[in-house]
């Protein structure tokens, strides 16, 4: 193999990787994308609890975003959400269980601000907790079928 075609090959990997927009992760979860840590993700990182979770797999959420108003707070991590409902500082997601997890999401500054309110400038994390699919054991229907009529009711 000659320089030239190896040149061409690095020349054509480098096309594809800024093609994509940088974001090529490597791993089982193909469709990886930089501002969500989905259930997938949160069950294979076997984390604990959702800011250990964040460590491991998005790094980049706790990186500093700089101060980002004179007029506003000094805090420059992400406030957190917890179902839509605001649970406070980045540390609070040492509370929830990684378990009780669908989704990890963050919103950075412009978005944060058009979603949850002006005055979130460093952004939101938002946790979307997870509701199981439980299958009653047996339906209502089939309850009411097995039912007797007493007395020519129900009709």
């Amino acid at each position: 193999m000659t320089w030239q075609q190896l040149a061409s090959g690095a020349a054509l990997a480098t096309t594809v990787a800024c093609a994509s927009g940088g974001h090529v992760r490597a791993g089982k979860f193909n469709n990886y994308k930089p501002n969500l840590i989905s259930r997938a993700e949160i069950l294979e990182s076997h984390a604990a609890d959702a800011l250990t979770c964040v460590r491991q797999l998005r790094g980049e959420f706790l990186s500093n975003r700089g101060r980002a108003s004179i007029l506003l707070s000094n805090e420059m991590l992400p406030v957190v959400y917890l179902d839509n409902v605001q649970l406070g500082s980045f540390d609070a997601l040492a509370t929830i269980p990684a378990s009780d997890i669908a989704e990890i999401r963050l919103y950075r500054s412009w978005e944060a601000s058009y979603k949850f309110g002006r005055d979130k400038t460093t952004g939101v994390v938002q946790v979307i907790t997870y509701v199981p699919d439980f299958a009653p054991a047996e339906s209502d229907s089939s309850r009411a079928r097995r039912i007797t009529p007493v007395n020519g009711w129900p009709p």
